[in-house]
């Protein structure tokens, strides 16, 4: 059983290691920024007519009961934006979908080295960063996943976790390491 020093030292590794990750990710997989998409100079002069709006890859809306109360003379408001927004949510989209298989295989990764550790605080601080850099790809991606593949990645994630509390932890088979 883990005294109290060796509880912090766990889960001190266990926050630096997933602050690790996420760091070292963001140095070699930035994130999308929405300026590279979408020029600023779009607010400048936001056309005023469909053809003008849609010359410069932006979305014509038109007025339906609001027209009166806005502007008699006017058809519609232009959204400038519409095609760079577009392409920006591809490429943040593309981006949460590598961050989250990279936290998710850096986590794995951890939490095994973590079971096959010797040092119990110090295997159960990788376990714990492992644990929660997957829970960190998990709350970036969550919402882009269907219900099937979170059922089926979380039924994976959690016979993996069975498997190793059974087979790497259980104390009984802990006499027979040889690591």
């Amino acid at each position: 059983m883990l005294q109290t020093k060796e509880k912090l030292l766990a889960f001190t590794i266990s926050i630096v290691l997933v602050f690790f990750f996420i760091y070292g990710t963001n140095i070699f997989y930035s994130s999308p920024k929405r300026t590279t998409f979408c020029k600023e100079s779009l607010y400048e002069n936001i056309p005023v007519t469909k053809t003008s709006c849609e010359a410069i890859g932006g979305k014509w809306n038109v007025f339906g009961k609001e027209k009166a109360i806005i502007d008699i003379n006017k058809t519609g408001w232009c959204n400038p934006t519409y095609t760079c927004d577009k392409k920006y949510t591809l490429a943040r989209n593309k981006y949460f979908r590598t961050l989250f298989i990279i936290m998710i295989t850096l986590g794995a990764i951890s939490i095994i080295i973590g079971a096959l550790m010797r040092t119990e605080s110090v295997g159960a601080g990788f376990m714990g960063g492992g644990v929660l850099s997957i829970s960190y790809g998990f709350i970036k991606y969550w919402g882009f996943l269907c219900d099937v593949v979170r059922f089926i990645l979380l039924g994976i994630i959690l016979v993996a976790l069975i498997w190793i509390g059974y087979k790497k932890l259980n104390p009984r088979r802990r006499r027979h390491r040889i690591y």
